[in-house]
């Protein structure tokens, strides 16, 4: 916020970086599913598995994130945690 970063970028930076957010949390969501069916854990586990899967916190993801990108995309990249919270719904 201090950096101005939301106004340098554009409504479709945005909308492709929530685009490949969208695609990485449902590829995740698919991955730990197929896994979980295929070693065979029961109904209530692979529920579990699937939920906690894509879980990750910004007190480990910011940290990381700095240190594997620029200053300038570490802020979009925190829409993930955003539609993690909004698929936990």
């Amino acid at each position: 916020m201090v950096e101005g970063l939301w106004k340098r970028l554009s409504v479709a930076d945005i909308t492709l970086v929530l685009v490949l957010n969208t695609v990485l949390l449902g590829a995740d969501a698919g991955i730990t599913t197929v896994a979980a069916r295929l070693l065979d854990f029961s109904r209530e586990d692979e529920i579990a598995i699937v939920f906690c899967g894509s879980k990750k916190s910004l007190a480990s993801g910011v940290p990381m994130a700095e240190v594997l990108f620029p200053p300038a995309l570490v802020g979009p990249l925190m829409l993930f945690h955003q539609m993690q919270l909004w698929c936990a719904r």
